[in-house]
């Protein structure tokens, strides 16, 4: 529901759920991308990915979900972004075609919620900025009733082909 309301917060938070393979983590992530608004669910985003998904138009144009989300503090490009993603008062700047005389600079702005899933938790005092946005949960693996992928599965099939239970 936040995802819904983030442009009227100047800051928002990070979710992050950690755990091994198989454990939900991507469950969790497909169900933000079907409730929440305008999410972008991908993997192994770099900086620039992330650039071009977030634009350069206006802020929380979409929310971002990222699965395969370790080793953060090796993609120094990445890590800036999502640093300063998390205030609605900042931006990040590229130029565009540096060496010729046709060179802009654009203003993209990286505020917005987003939502990470990987195996490994970092508390790096390099990542100190990260963490202090970030909510940490290590998942817990359990037996649901109804899988979200088979969920998405039955929405994905015209109504009359879906199973009644879902």
């Amino acid at each position: 529901v936040h995802s819904y309301f983030q442009e009227m917060f100047v800051t928002v938070h990070y979710l992050r759920f950690t755990g091994p393979p198989g454990w939900g983590k991507g469950a969790i992530l497909l169900t933000f991308k079907l409730l929440g608004y305008r999410v972008v669910l991908a993997g192994d985003m770099s900086g620039p990915n992330l650039l071009d998904i977030l634009g350069p138009i206006e802020k929380c144009q979409v929310s971002l979900a990222e699965d395969e989300f370790d080793k953060i503090e090796e993609d120094e490009v990445k890590e800036r972004i999502y640093k300063m993603g998390y205030e609605d008062v900042g931006f990040v700047t590229r130029t565009v075609d540096p060496s010729s005389s046709d060179r802009d600079v654009r203003y993209y702005n990286p505020f917005g919620i987003k939502i990470f899933g990987g195996e490994d938790s970092s508390y790096s005092k390099k990542l100190g900025g990260f963490n202090d946005r970030t909510f940490n949960t290590e998942v817990i693996k359990g037996r649901p009733r109804r899988l979200v992928k088979e969920i998405k599965k039955q929405m994905e099939k015209p109504p009359e082909k879906q199973l009644l239970k879902y």
